[in-house]
């Protein structure tokens, strides 16, 4: 039986995610720091505030596929192959004009 793994956004944009197990017990935090230049875009994995992992990935165009797909593969890397993952990206609120 494969684990089941929701990751969910917790910043505006696509910076930083947290990522639960099916029954809401934390597992990880994900950040990601995009880069314009090729080879530059990383990823970092942290478990009790350190850095269990890290490494860089590419990407074509920046959109919910990419995003979920990057996600995807790097829960999968740290966690089991076979993890069924749920990627939710929170609302993105915007200021209200008076």
């Amino acid at each position: 039986m494969s684990d089941t793994i929701r990751v969910v956004s917790t910043s505006p944009g696509t910076r930083d995610w947290r990522a639960e197990r099916a029954d809401g017990s934390y597992l990880c935090t994900i950040r990601i720091d995009l880069s314009a230049s090729l080879y530059g875009s990383r990823y970092y994995v942290l478990r009790e505030g350190q850095v269990e992992d890290q490494g860089t990935f590419t990407f074509d165009v920046w959109d919910d596929d990419a995003v979920r797909d990057v996600i995807t593969a790097i829960v999968k890397k740290v966690t089991s192959p076979n993890a069924t993952v749920s990627v939710v990206r929170q609302p993105q609120h915007r200021a209200m004009r008076a």
